[in-house]
C-alpha cells in the first residue's frame, strides 16, 4: 500500500514511478513511525526510479519510540541518482537504507548526522556508488551500530571520498578506489590491522630518515680536500 504523509510520515514515496528532486530543501520535518510498519523514509521508492539533485537535507528527525524505525532515503528494487547537495544534521536512525537496488550518489557532503549512513542489503547483482562525497562527524543513534554495513561484498564502492571519521562494521565487503581513509575507524579484528600497518609504515619512514642522517655523518669531508 502506498505511504501517506498523514498516516506514516513519508514526504514522497515512488511506486512504480520516475521521480526527479531537484534544487530543494527538505528541512525540519519529523517522521513518526507506526506500530504496523517496520520503516518509513521521507523520501522512498519500489520498483522506481528516483533522481535527487543539487538538494539540501537538514534538520530532519524522527521519534524512536515506536516499534518501528525511521530512515532519510529508502529504496528497495528501484534506482536512486543523487547528485550533489548535502545531508547535515540530520537524526533518524539512518541516512540510506537500500535493499535490492542500484545507486549511485555523487559530490554529496554528509555530516553532523546523527545516523548510520547507509544500511546497503544488496544482492552481488546491484552496487551502490559513491565518488566524491566527503563525510565528516556522523554517529549512529545507538551505540553498538557502526556508519557503514554492508551485507555482501562488492556491493558498496567508494571512489575518491574523503571518508574522515567513518566506521566500517565488514569493510573487507567494500571496494575502495582513491578514497583518504586517514582518520577512519575500521570496526572489529579490522582496526588492529590498520593501525598495525600505520605502525608499520611510520617505523620504517623513521629508520629511512635515521639511516639518511647516518649515511651523511659517516662520510665526512676536509675542507682541504681538492677533486
Amino acid at each position: 500500500r502506498s505511504m501517506t504523509s498523514r498516516s506514516e510520515g513519508a514526504a514522497i514515496y515512488a511506486d512504480n514511478a520516475t521521480v526527479t528532486v531537484s534544487n530543494c530543501v527538505v528541512s525540519s520535518n519529523a517522521i513518526f513511525p507506526q506500530e504496523s510498519v517496520s520503516s518509513i523514509s521521507i523520501i522512498g521508492g519500489n520498483n522506481s526510479v528516483v533522481i535527487i539533485e543539487n538538494t539540501e537535507f537538514t534538520d530532519n528527525a524522527s521519534n524512536h519510540a515506536q516499534s518501528g524505525y525511521s530512515t532519510l532515503i529508502s529504496f528497495t528494487n528501484s534506482t536512486l541518482i543523487m547528485e550533489g547537495g548535502s545531508i547535515i544534521g540530520n537524526r533518524p536512525k539512518e541516512l540510506f537504507d537500500i535493499e535490492k537496488s542500484e545507486a549511485s550518489i555523487n559530490g554529496v557532503t554528509i555530516a553532523d548526522n546523527t545516523s548510520q549512513i547507509f544500511n546497503i542489503k544488496n544482492a552481488t547483482d546491484k552496487t551502490v556508488t559513491v565518488s566524491e562525497c566527503t563525510f565528516n562527524n556522523n554517529k549512529p543513534s545507538k551505540k553498538d551500530m557502526t556508519d557503514v554495513y554492508v551485507a555482501y561484498a562488492g556491493t558498496l564502492v567508494m571512489i575518491d571520498c574523503d571518508l574522515g571519521d567513518i566506521e566500517f562494521e565488514k569493510p573487507e565487503r567494500i571496494t575502495f578506489s582513491n578514497s583518504s581513509a586517514v582518520g577512519s575507524i575500521f570496526a572489529g579484528d579490522s582496526s588492529t590491522g590498520v593501525l598495525s600497518l600505520v605502525s608499520i609504515v611510520i617505523s620504517l619512514a623513521s629508520l629511512g630518515v635515521c639511516f639518511a642522517l647516518y649515511k651523511k655523518k659517516a662520510v665526512p669531508t676536509n675542507a682541504g680536500d681538492k677533486e
